[in-house]
């Protein structure tokens, strides 16, 4: 499928999905070598990615560019603001940057709240309006610009499948493939726990156990290589 970027005059750049982080480092580069103001504006911008790179998001929100068929949906862009368009529908969904205060990135500790903990062990906290799969597209979109070996895992996972369909199934790829862990609480404080013990420490699964046995919640460990997930506790 034709993946690329589209400029703010119209014209398209074609370019593979895996290169698009790789490519938008270059015209940030390019950019910021054109004056101080601009290597200003990257700095101002930057300033809170310690975790991931800022140049997808910065060329993005920033530049003006356009992510064509994001997640390998036909027809789909990722626009300015954060936003996934099926093109000629009217339904979107907007998906987070990837600094470090928007994330509220930091090492898993108490009391748990709802998060995504990735491969290694970073706790990305979500406040209760937001959804779990929108957080693992934003996630899944960096992956998928930098990792050729991902993305070919991932061509056969979205082979024929709508924008609502990747986002429904979005999870049980990420827990296998990508080494995701997530936590979800209720109003009633409750927690589900899916943790992905093979990316998780000995302390950090300890945490995990105690608190879902305190709050009569339920942990789920994932099945390797199964698109599924068995209770643990």
């Amino acid at each position: 499928m034709k993946t690329g970027l589209i400029k703010k005059d119209g014209s398209f750049i074609p370019i593979p999905y895996y290169n698009l982080l790789k490519y938008s480092k270059l015209l940030t580069e390019k950019y910021c070598q054109e004056s101080l103001e601009n290597k200003q504006c990257f700095l101002n911008f930057s300033k809170n990615y310690h975790t991931f790179t800022p140049y997808l998001d910065f060329v993005t929100r920033k530049l003006g560019y356009v992510i064509y068929n994001p997640f390998l949906v036909k027809n789909t862009i990722l626009g300015r603001q954060g936003l996934i368009l099926e093109i000629g529908k009217n339904k979107a969904f907007k998906i987070p940057t990837l600094d470090d205060k928007t994330l509220n990135i930091h090492k898993l500790n108490l009391p748990l709240e709802n998060s995504v903990i990735d491969s290694n062990g970073l706790v990305y906290t979500l406040s209760r309006e937001d959804r779990h799969p929108i957080y693992m597209l934003a996630l899944l979109n960096y992956y998928l610009a930098s990792d050729y070996n991902l993305y070919q895992k991932y061509l056969d996972f979205s082979y024929d499948k709508n924008l609502n369909e990747i986002i429904a199934n979005i999870r049980f790829f990420m827990y296998q493939y990508c080494g995701i862990s997530d936590i979800s609480k209720y109003p009633d404080d409750s927690l589900v726990v899916i943790a992905n013990e093979k990316y998780l420490t000995l302390e950090d699964i300890n945490i995990l156990k105690n608190e879902v046995s305190k709050k009569s919640g339920s942990l789920y460990e994932v099945v390797p290589d199964n698109n599924k997930v068995k209770e643990n506790l």
